[in-house]
């Protein structure tokens, strides 16, 4: 987005000010001036250089569950999210059931690190189709959320309906 502005010599910049101030009394304005312009500039980059937010949002179908107690899992991620310094601020979700007739179906949201394969931290949200959580604030935002699905009960194979979608939108900061 911005620039950063380099505030460093702001306060050598009001030393010499005010060393300056009892030689040059008739400019007194136009150093209050001065300061306070370069201290409203400084405030203004400084703050919108590093108040940039972002977001992905992707919509996945599941797959084929074949036996009972199996899972599937539909990954999410979005490659165009800038590679360093994002991190995630809130994580949305909406599934959907499978509809097999299941005695339980257990949804969990999971995380995982950028180039891993494995879950660095999960969440059970089997009784919110529809939510959002601050659970993986922090993380880089180029990694992989996950949505797996597990089933007991019900009838075998249970097949998704591939017109339904689930949702998952990653904000993060950057």
């Amino acid at each position: 987005m911005g620039k950063k502005v380099d505030c460093t010599y702001f306060g050598a910049y009001l030393l010499m000010v005010q060393s300056d101030f009892e030689r040059i009394s008739r400019n007194k304005d136009e150093i209050y001036q001065n300061v306070i312009s370069l201290g409203f500039i400084c405030t203004f980059f400084t703050t919108a250089a590093t108040a940039a937010t972002g977001f992905w949002e992707k919509k996945e179908t599941n797959y084929t569950i074949y036996f009972d107690g199996s899972f599937t899992q539909s990954l999410f991620y979005d490659l165009q999210t800038p590679r360093l310094g994002t991190q995630i601020t809130n994580v949305e979700w909406e599934w959907f059931d499978f509809e097999n007739n299941f005695d339980t179906q257990t949804v969990d949201l999971c995380y995982r690190k950028p180039n891993t394969s494995s879950d660095f931290t999960c969440l059970d949200i089997s009784s919110n189709p529809v939510g959002s959580t601050g659970h993986f604030n922090g993380f880089d935002a180029r990694g992989t959320t996950v949505l797996r699905y597990t089933l007991t009960g019900g009838t075998y194979f249970a097949h998704w309906d591939n017109n339904v979608l689930n949702t998952i939108k990653v904000t993060y900061d950057y």
